[in-house]
């Protein structure tokens, strides 16, 4: 009898279990497509294509079909196959609990929250385009300390 009783309780919390995991995934998901996650690809395409074009010293006449094939590549190795979604899945998971997943979706609702998703990316372009123009005013800064531990290096092996 107790053996049942432990078989019971066993299923049922596999049970728990699998439809908490179940709703976790609906809820990243909910959250993915709120937001809009997914979108973040198409500043990867961007950035990708123009590394590609200076690079390669492409000329410019061949951006719009280099940025399609970067398009199409990334698309089909990101999004079709599902690995954006599953590595988003996996960490969403590790870092937030339902009730947690519950909230952020709840937020995301918000009129504050739509503010957020509709800002973000702006902020975030904006950030990265602000934090470029000073990091070229630190690459002098940058490479004159690498030539003076060159330098000093170089002066060390010479006294050996």
């Amino acid at each position: 009898m107790k053996n049942l009783l432990f078989v019971v309780l066993l299923f049922c919390g596999l049970v728990n279990a699998e439809e908490s995991a179940k709703n976790k995934e609906a809820l990243i998901n909910e959250l993915i497509e709120i937001t809009n996650a997914l979108s973040f690809v198409e500043v990867m395409n961007q950035a990708l294509t123009d590394g590609i074009m200076q690079g390669m010293g492409l000329p410019e006449d061949l951006s719009v079909s280099i940025a399609d094939e970067v398009r199409k590549v990334m698309n089909e190795e990101l999004i079709e196959n599902g690995l954006i979604r599953g590595i988003m899945q996996t960490l969403y998971s590790k870092y937030y609990t339902d009730e947690e997943l519950r909230q952020v979706v709840a937020f995301y609702k918000t009129d504050v929250g739509k503010k957020t998703i509709s800002v973000l990316p702006n902020i975030t372009q904006e950030s990265a385009e602000m934090t470029q123009q000073h990091f070229v005013k630190v690459i002098p800064k940058i490479q004159s300390r690498i030539a003076w531990l060159y330098g000093n290096r170089q002066s060390k092996v010479m006294k050996r």
